[in-house]
Formats: structure tokens, C-alpha cells, sequence
């Protein structure tokens, strides 16, 4: 073998040589507020869940305003998003079928509008 290291394994211990296995001091960290940039003594508390600086502009649970109809199979959606929970299709499918101009995911007829 040509690979030199400096910690060689023997019957079962490991053996140091040329220095390498001195004591190195202690560990320190240290944080600082993400925020202000500021040193902090403590580890911050991690955010729980998202935090939204700005509210939403529409209601949850309701259609955005940048919502596009879908109709699958005769079936009109509201959005892109209900139409792939209802029809157990990928939304990422049903938006690249938008973006190329497929009428057909499958045996599904699609439109959009």
C-alpha cells in the first residue's frame, strides 16, 4: 500500500505519530442574530412553522387571483391545484400539459381557459 497515514491502526487501538493526535483546546461556538447580525450568548430558538412577513391577499382556502380554469374530462376546475386534487393527477403535470399544449394527460381530455 503507498497511502502514508499518520494514524496507524494495530490490534485493535489506534496509534499516533509525528504529533498528530495532540490535545487541541476547547471547542467554542458562537451565534448571532440572524436579524440584527448581533453576537448572542445563547443558541436562538429556531423558527417554528413558516413565518409570512406580508399577509396573504386572498383568503385561505379560496381561489388566488392568478388562478386558471382546467377542464378535465368535461369537468371544470377552478385552478390548476383543485383540478390535480379532485382528478389525482400531478400538478406539476397538469402545468407542463398548460405550458406545451397537451389536450390529452393520458386518457384525460384537458383544457385550459
Amino acid at each position: 500500500m503507498t497511502h502514508h497515514s499518520s494514524l496507524r491502526y494495530g490490534g485493535g487501538r489506534a496509534f499516533c505519530d509525528h504529533g498528530s493526535c495532540a490535545r487541541s483546546g476547547p471547542v467554542r461556538v458562537s451565534y448571532f442574530d440572524p436579524a440584527t447580525g448581533e453576537p448572542l450568548d445563547e443558541k436562538p430558538n429556531g423558527r417554528r412553522g413558516k413565518r409570512r412577513d406580508k399577509p396573504l391577499s386572498f383568503e385561505p382556502g379560496s381561489v388566488p387571483p392568478c388562478a386558471v380554469a382546467v377542464t378535465v374530462d368535461g369537468t371544470a376546475y377552478e385552478s390548476i391545484a383543485e383540478a390535480a386534487r379532485r382528478e389525482h393527477v400531478s400538478p406539476h403535470t397538469l402545468r407542463m400539459a398548460r405550458k406545451m399544449g397537451w389536450t390529452r394527460i393520458g386518457k384525460r381530455y384537458v383544457s385550459f381557459g
